[in-house]
């Protein structure tokens, strides 16, 4: 198959182009390791990269953290069974969630089959699921009330996906679980 002169020196400006972008990636690669830096390819925060920071105590709402969930929780243990997570360093070779801080110690949250509010605010796509994407698994859910963090607990959520495997299916998550601070670089949605 032969391609007209002006297709094949797009091909060849693009393919040039892939190749360099390709190697600037990698030689990319040792600098953000450097900077501790990680990609998040999920759906649940802005997909993009993203700086790791000690966390700071306290805590406030809107920060981004990552944490290592419970291997115990019952959403966690579902999704350990159907393969929904990616493998890594946190206990139950998990991967470490990204979510975003939305209660801190003494506010309010309430959870019903609507979704989540925090000191009355609800939060949009927050209705946990029945069903998961599937439709094959029965999501379990954390029980409906009205609850007020403790201390050393926060509350999370994925911020851009009604699907986010969030505090509406495990509630709160204790500090010694979370493992850094993620502050966006250069994200998308």
């Amino acid at each position: 198959m032969s391609f007209p002169q002006n297709t094949q020196k797009w091909i060849g400006v693009s393919l040039t182009g892939l190749a360099a972008g390709s190697v600037l990636a990698l030689q990319m690669g040792f600098p953000l390791r450097e900077l501790d830096a990680f990609y998040n390819d999920t759906p649940s925060e802005p997909m993009g990269f993203y700086q790791s920071e000690s966390l700071t105590h306290p805590l406030m709402d809107g920060e981004i953290v990552t944490f290592c969930p419970d291997p115990q929780w019952p959403l966690i243990r579902l999704a350990k069974q159907r393969g929904w997570l990616v493998p890594g360093f946190c206990p139950g070779n998990m991967a470490p969630f990204l979510k975003t801080v939305i209660a801190t110690p003494g506010e309010t949250v309430t959870l019903g089959k609507n979704g989540m509010c925090v000191n009355d605010r609800c939060l949009p796509h927050s209705a946990p699921k029945s069903r998961s994407w599937a439709g094959q698994s029965t999501l379990p859910h954390y029980p409906w009330g009205t609850y007020t963090v403790r201390p050393e607990t926060v509350w999370l959520y994925g911020s851009l996906s009604a699907w986010s495997m969030d505090s509406r299916y495990y509630g709160p998550v204790s500090g010694a679980r979370l493992r850094q601070k993620a502050v966006p670089v250069l994200t998308w949605k």
